[in-house]
């Protein structure tokens, strides 16, 4: 290959990473980025995060688990049941407090890890440009508009977690080192279990983790032991929440 086709098509894992990283985060702030300087509080859902800071607008981080437990239906078991969903409401609440640019900020970056995941995902199977032009079709498409521009909905957490469970699904079955397939099996079993923490429409999605694992365990990709302790603390935090 010449040098304008090695700049081209980057055979280097890692370049192609830091591109993909790089192109797909320019990308995610083009399409949002507007909301991080320009973004106020609305009337639907934000008014719970004042809730959460109270009078002074401030939630110390000692009291995340009891306002988790009074303030939310963790505890009183009312409604929906989204344990994931307010942890990292409360969380937010706790480092951003009422700022709600930081707030717009986080979801720029969740939008650029789930974008990131999709082209590194398809790099393998069509090529680095032209999986960028396919993440470029899938970022444009209508729906994300009800999910990025308002803070409420649980898909923006769910979007962040596809993208690691996509990155540690990618990692279990090419990567050459143990050590990276088993603590990517791991990072694949809890994003799962935040995932479905999240939303019980997330809930069938736990099927693809199961299918990277049973796969990845006939593939010799992971140990059997590991697989299965995995696989009975992914079910359980399942039968949980259901």
């Amino acid at each position: 290959m010449n040098w304008f086709e090695r700049c081209l098509y980057p055979r280097n894992r890692l370049v192609n990473f830091i591109i993909i990283a790089c192109v797909s985060s320019a990308f995610s702030f083009l399409l949002m980025g507007r909301q991080i300087y320009q973004a106020n509080w609305g009337l639907i859902d934000d008014h719970v995060v004042f809730y959460f800071l109270g009078s002074d607008l401030h939630l110390p981080l000692s009291e995340i688990w009891s306002t988790l437990l009074a303030k939310t239906e963790v505890g009183t078991f009312d409604g929906r049941f989204r344990p994931a969903y307010y942890l990292f409401t409360l969380i937010e609440t706790w480092l951003w407090g009422a700022n709600v640019h930081l707030w717009y900020l986080t979801r720029t970056i969740a939008f650029a890890v789930f974008l990131s995941s999709i082209w590194w995902m398809m790099l393998r199977f069509v090529g680095g440009w032209l999986s960028g032009v396919l993440t470029a079709c899938i970022a444009l498409l209508p729906l994300w508009a009800g999910v990025w521009s308002r803070l409420g909905p649980s898909e923006i957490y769910g979007a962040a977690c596809l993208g690691a469970m996509v990155f540690a699904a990618d990692f279990i079955l090419f990567s050459s080192r143990p050590r990276t397939r088993n603590a990517c099996a791991i990072l694949l079993v809890l994003a799962t279990i935040v995932l479905i923490g999240l939303k019980e429409t997330f809930i069938p999605v736990a099927g693809g983790a199961a299918a990277i694992l049973i796969w990845a365990g006939i593939r010799q990709k992971l140990p059997p032991l590991l697989i299965g302790i995995l696989a009975l603390v992914m079910l359980a935090c399942l039968g949980g929440l259901i």
